[in-house]
């Protein structure tokens, strides 16, 4: 190897070496309650029912709320917040059509796609219309109940 190839290999180690270290120290904790999740990170406030809503820890859930009442905003910072802090799970979304289950995927894209930038890098691998991939192997999955 000539001594230019080394001096252009060296130069690539040490900016690949500096960018790992931007990116460690540009790291934002990710708060691991669900309200001071939603609080933190997309400055949703909580009220006492959304919170309980948030904060209940049963695998299945009904929600029966008034119209407009934040079912949707919750039940999407709820699933982003489930897949940030638990890796490599599958989080599905449900409803009779594509279209309705696509609203939800909206909001979440909507949440997602709010951040700042570098915390959406921290987060985020991959945001499609109908599937959210997480650095940490998560996926939040839009699907109708239909053929």
């Amino acid at each position: 190897m000539s001594s230019d190839a080394r001096k252009l290999q060296k130069t690539i180690e040490q900016l690949y070496k500096e960018d790992k270290e931007k990116k460690s120290k540009s790291s934002v904790p990710i708060p691991t309650h669900s309200v001071e999740f939603a609080r933190a990170l997309f400055k949703f406030e909580a009220k006492p029912y959304q919170a309980e809503l948030l904060e209940d820890k049963s695998k299945r859930i009904v929600v029966r709320w008034s119209r407009q009442a934040g079912k949707t905003t919750c039940i999407a910072l709820r699933a982003i917040w489930f897949a940030v802090t638990h890796p490599k799970t599958l989080t599905l979304i449900v409803a009779p059509s594509l279209r309705q289950s696509m609203i939800m995927s909206d909001r979440i894209g909507d949440f997602l796609a709010g951040l700042p930038r570098p915390t959406r890098l921290q987060l985020v691998e991959k945001l499609q219309r109908t599937t959210v991939r997480f650095k940490k192997g998560s996926r939040i999955v839009a699907l109708p109940n239909s053929l």
